[in-house]
């Protein structure tokens, strides 16, 4: 299928364009690809809400994976590699935490409207004051912090030189 494919003679600009590359220059220009959408995302990256922000880290998701994929077919040129990954999975790690308490101050403030619901209303109540504290400081402790780590992780991905090149 490789070699004599359907994809090979099919019509399309994909099958006309692509089918005498290797599979190194594929590699490269699909990895460079993904940089510059990574780069297009990430700016700014301190002034974008939760959502941006995690479209920026699965951006950077696909990035790594297919920095991981190919890393074996650009062998000669892997001497950046592992600080390009290194610090993908850093800017990952820190969007995910991000991400992560975001996601748990949301289902809190979710459980906080639906305890007031319930009939045992003296428990509730401090579960309803517990969750609303714990909602709350999820969304604040060290958000800044971790949106400036992000930023500047961020800007030294852009910095190091692409391996593929």
């Amino acid at each position: 299928w490789l070699d004599v494919g359907d994809w090979r003679c099919g019509a399309g600009d994909l099958a006309h364009s692509r089918r005498d590359e290797t599979i190194e220059v594929f590699a490269a220009s699909e990895l460079e690809r993904r940089r510059r959408k990574f780069l297009k995302h990430a700016v700014d990256l301190d002034k974008l809400d939760d959502q941006a922000r995690h479209r920026v880290r699965i951006v950077a998701k696909k990035l790594r994976y297919m920095a991981e994929f190919f890393v074996h077919l650009l062998a000669e040129r892997r001497e950046g590699h592992d600080r390009f990954l290194r610090c993908l999975e850093e800017l990952q790690t820190i969007l995910g935490e991000l991400n992560d308490r975001l996601a748990a101050a949301r289902f809190l403030a979710r459980l906080a409207v639906e305890i007031p619901r319930r009939k045992r209303l003296a428990k509730d109540a401090r579960l309803l004051f517990a969750a609303g504290r714990i909602s709350r400081s999820l969304e604040l402790a060290d958000k800044s912090k971790l949106v400036r780590r992000a930023v500047k992780t961020a800007r030294k991905l852009a910095e190091i030189k692409p391996f593929w090149r």
